[in-house]
């Protein structure tokens, strides 16, 4: 999924939204809340794991 997401976005020119991904890849939808608890900030509500994996590692490439 992750090669999937990244070819959408790049597909985009990085110009995208959670809406967008969520109409894209509805597999993505989950339990999980995407967000930065310590700031009590929610980006987006019911996704998966791997789907934040993927947008983490995103914003930080050293991360995968």
């Amino acid at each position: 999924m992750k090669e999937k997401i990244f070819a959408f976005i790049k597909k985009k020119n990085g110009h995208i939204s959670f809406v967008e991904l969520q109409n894209e890849f509805p597999e993505i939808k989950g339990n999980e809340h995407f967000g930065q608890e310590s700031f009590n900030l929610l980006f987006w509500p019911n996704v998966t794991m791997e789907f934040i994996e993927t947008i983490n590692t995103l914003i930080n490439p050293n991360r995968g």
